[in-house]
């Protein structure tokens, strides 16, 4: 997974945001970064999902106007 930092910006959602839907999710992957403006920071979250396509429906973001899912902001 590789988070796109223009794609945060036009949606209004933070990495940080990002982070805690997944860890708040409890998905479980085997390792990876997530790349974020040059700098790279190690991804560490538990659970389990039986696709990537599942995975990427994950909420990271919520406004007025509506959701933002991951698929939406990252490459999956």
């Amino acid at each position: 997974m590789e988070v796109e930092p223009r794609r945060l910006l036009s949606w209004g959602v933070s990495l940080p945001e990002v982070q805690g839907a997944l860890a708040g999710e409890n998905i479980n992957l085997p390792g990876g970064r997530i790349k974020d403006y040059g700098y790279l920071y190690d991804a560490r979250i538990t659970g389990e999902y039986e696709s990537l396509e599942e995975m990427g429906e994950v909420v990271v973001g919520a406004y007025e106007a509506g959701s933002v899912k991951l698929s939406q902001v990252a490459d999956i």
